[in-house]
């Protein structure tokens, strides 16, 4: 029998490991620089006993996406829009 091709849920999945796998392999390196916490704690970890485990710091698909969309814990809360105080009163 011939193998499926993947769905694209799968392929969506693998394309994220991947994109995770090279960031971190980028940071390691000292070519990027870290933007989410995750990847502060890799090297801290990578720093503190000289080695690291990728593996242990890759995430499922949804949880790399949710984490790109998220802002800083330091970030200022958007202002609301002026119409909404005009349609308020």
């Amino acid at each position: 029998m011939k193998d499926r091709r993947p769905g694209r849920a799968t392929r969506k999945d693998r394309l994220m490991w991947i994109a995770q796998q090279v960031r971190l392999q980028e940071i390691a390196a000292r070519r990027m620089q870290p933007h989410f916490e995750r990847e502060h704690l890799f090297l801290w970890t990578l720093e503190a006993r000289g080695r690291a485990n990728l593996h242990d710091f890759i995430v499922p698909g949804l949880l790399f996406m949710a984490e790109r969309l998220n802002q800083p814990f330091d970030a200022a809360p958007a202002p609301a829009p002026a119409d909404a105080a005009l349609t308020a009163s």
